[in-house]
């Protein structure tokens, strides 16, 4: 059984992402989509939405407010609708982040902050956290069942910023560091709404597995 129920997907286009890296990493799983580049008159019950995300927090949150992409997701959450949000995509589905001023979506209760805040304390160079994260990165996954099914071993990143989520068991899986062995969050999850730090498209065979064991039937 797959995390996400709906019936169809979408993929939203607000022109900030790796969108060709996508669709090609979707054509070749095979798993049907639609991209959307304006968001539809109405929010049809049991959908399936990604936002794929690139740059920064305010910038982003902007154009989805611009355009009416805000509104249009609050009403397809409302309609029990799914959404995946990638990198900032994910980020901008809490309540804020550190890197800017807007207010993100608010669908999961969590707050994006500065990956420096996990070198407080820190004083010794050799283990002090590179920023930003970039690489192909050990997963560990939460002990429990969680909905996600495949439990991939690795994932690429590229981020300055993490998600903190304020109720921990929503946090499934978490990146190893290699250097300082520091865990971050890589995915919150809470029912219908998951947010992904890694990028999928990026991440090989392991990134085709992920999305397939989400989206294909």
């Amino acid at each position: 059984m797959t995390y996400y129920t709906g019936t169809e997907l979408y993929l939203i286009d607000i022109g900030i992402g790796n969108m060709k890296s996508f669709t090609n990493m979707l054509f070749y799983t095979a798993i049907p989509f639609k991209k959307l580049s304006k968001p539809p008159s109405y929010a049809a019950t049991g959908r399936k939405y990604i936002l794929i995300g690139n740059g920064a927090f305010d910038s982003y949150m902007k154009r989805l407010n611009d355009s009416g992409w805000s509104e249009f997701l609050r009403q397809a959450v409302r309609n029990e609708s799914n959404i995946m949000g990638i990198c900032v995509g994910a980020q901008v589905l809490g309540l804020s982040s550190e890197e800017g001023r807007e207010e993100g979506l608010g669908f999961l209760q969590m707050r994006t902050k500065s990956l420096n805040s996990l070198n407080i304390g820190s004083t010794r160079e050799n283990l002090q956290l590179k920023v930003p994260n970039v690489g192909l990165q050990e997963l560990r996954w939460r002990d429990n069942k969680t909905s996600i099914n495949t439990r991939i071993s690795s994932a690429y990143f590229s981020h300055s910023y993490f998600m903190h989520s304020n109720n921990p068991v929503q946090t499934v899986c978490w990146a190893l560091e290699p250097k300082t062995l520091s865990q971050i969050p890589a995915m919150v999850v809470d029912k219908n709404i998951i947010a992904v730090q890694f990028h999928p498209e990026k991440s090989n065979r392991n990134g085709i597995r992920f999305l397939s064991s989400l989206f294909k039937k």
